[in-house]
């Protein structure tokens, strides 16, 4: 009656096995049941294991031992498991090769525990049941080990000789002909996004190593649209800024650039096929300097830490000079000190914006304040009365990048004084009364990338005679309309503080 039983269930186990589809329609419980099988799984190997321990312990002793009640439990936990995997693999989403393989290997261990209980129960002959027991043991390692290779990928796929960035370093000499796939993008991605996207690790369980992977996608969905860069996310994260979450590389990695994003954007835009073949004389100028010997991918090791040594050496420095600026302000009344203000948790950029104290700003509080001022990166004098002589010692300042005068009483001296300011960049002019005869007879401004003029009254013949004097600063004045043949458009609009 038992061994009836067993033959029939291992058959019953046999032709599910030949019936088995990936990803066919389940129902809630067949979902419930297939989340058991982590759980069960374990259990007919462990009892295989103290079988074969028994086993050895017998050929030492030379005694025999009754392993019916051990083999049954075996074949029980092992229908159990093989039945809970049948349900989740039916769910789908695993490697169809490896889930076929681990499906037949663990129907074969379900067939042979089954076979080794009958043996047990009939009268068989050791060399019978030691043959089973070696069945087993390699049915079982091997469905453990496609197992393993189905949830958690290949153990040797992490090693380190084979996941090191380091080897894509340099983009391989390219011949007269350019496999855009093989000689650039693959490249590309192996060096900047296989260690976080590949067989060792896949994040958004999105594999980039290879060009099936590539075609696959991940967890949402995949990578590549058509053939628009716009849309393909393999492209578009690479391009939102550095703080969005969504960006890849992750902060802290090696990111793409501009020649190595045109690449991958031609690519796509030719429809991403691996056989895609251009000569190199017609590669895009965008991404022509990957064809120079020795492009890198990655920067050279030795320069990066050198690198990243100086930049822990330029923190350290900040975060000194930071305290001793702070030191500074300390000594100041409170209502004064609140005027200076740093650009973030940790830097050394102080600014000088005195919002609610501009009604308490006289010329000689500033001068008692300008060597905390001089140390600023902004500085915030809209709406004061300024001394000339302020100017010239505001124009000493190798820190001043940013600085507003908007609706302050400027005068010539006061515009020529700061014309030598070393690294000013940023200039704000907003109605001061300003005459762009001063600014057309203005020398120096080396650093100067953005002057304010608006709302001084200054025609846009004269704007036009600014933007020349100053032919790599963006120059913004008052906005002018063209007149149309049915209207006649004479007013001026101007720009507003708020547009500043």
């Amino acid at each position: 009656m038992a061994t009836g039983s067993a033959s029939l269930i291992a058959i019953v186990i046999w032709m599910l096995a030949t019936s088995f589809t990936q990803g066919s329609e389940s129902s809630p419980w067949s979902t419930f049941l297939g989340g058991f099988h982590p759980l069960v799984l374990h259990i007919p190997i462990g009892v295989v294991i103290v079988i074969f321990a028994r086993s050895l312990w017998n050929l030492r002793t030379r005694a025999a031992s009754d392993n019916r009640f051990l083999w049954l439990l075996a074949a029980l936990s092992s229908s159990a498991s093989f039945a809970s995997g049948y349900f989740l693999g039916n769910e789908g989403g695993y490697d169809s090769e490896l889930l076929n393989r681990h499906l037949w290997s663990a129907a074969a261990f379900t067939a042979f525990a089954w076979i080794s209980f009958i043996l047990e129960v009939l009268p068989a002959s050791r060399s019978a049941k030691a043959l089973l027991l070696s069945l087993n043991l390699v049915s079982v390692s091997l469905a453990g080990h496609y197992g393993g290779l189905m949830v958690h990928g290949d153990p040797f796929a992490a090693a380190p000789w084979l996941n090191d960035p380091q080897r894509y370093a340099i983009l391989p000499e390219i011949g007269e002909e350019v496999a855009l796939y093989q000689d650039i993008i693959d490249p590309i991605l192996q060096a900047k996004c296989v260690s976080c996207h590949g067989p060792a690790k896949r994040k958004g369980s999105l594999r980039l190593d290879t060009y099936a992977h590539i075609r696959v996608g991940g967890k949402n969905g995949g990578v590549l649209t058509g053939n628009d860069p716009t849309r393909s996310t393999l492209l578009t994260v690479t391009k939102l800024p550095l703080h969005d979450d969504q960006h890849m590389p992750p902060k802290g990695k090696p990111q793409l650039n501009e020649v190595e994003q045109a690449a991958i954007s031609h690519w796509i835009a030719n429809g991403s096929s691996v056989e895609l073949v251009l000569p190199s004389a017609d590669v895009p100028s965008s991404f022509q300097a990957m064809l120079v010997p020795g492009y890198r991918l990655l920067p050279d090791p030795k320069l990066e830490a050198e690198r990243l040594a100086k930049e822990k050496e330029k923190q350290l420095l900040a975060i000194a000079r930071r305290a001793e600026l702070q030191s500074l302000i300390n000594e100041r009344p409170p209502e004064l000190a609140s005027c200076f203000t740093f650009a973030d948790q940790h830097g050394d950029t102080l600014h000088f914006t005195p919002i609610t104290q501009k009604g308490q700003l006289t010329s000689d509080l500033l001068e008692t304040l300008l060597p905390l001022i001089n140390e600023c990166h902004t500085i915030d004098l809209s709406d004061l009365t300024l001394p000339d002589s302020l100017f010239a010692m505001l124009a000493q300042s190798e820190s001043l990048v940013d600085l507003n005068l908007s609706r302050t009483q400027l005068t010539e001296l006061a515009l020529s004084s700061l014309s030598v300011s070393p690294n000013l960049e940023r200039l704000n002019l907003f109605a001061t009364k300003l005459s762009a005869q001063w600014l057309t007879s203005a020398q120096g401004f080396q650093s100067l990338r953005t002057l304010y003029i608006g709302q001084n009254g200054i025609s846009r013949e004269h704007l036009d005679s600014v933007r020349t004097h100053f032919p790599n600063t963006e120059v913004i004045g008052d906005l002018y309309l063209e007149a149309t043949a049915d209207e006649d458009v004479s007013d001026t609009y101007e720009d507003t503080e708020g547009s500043k």
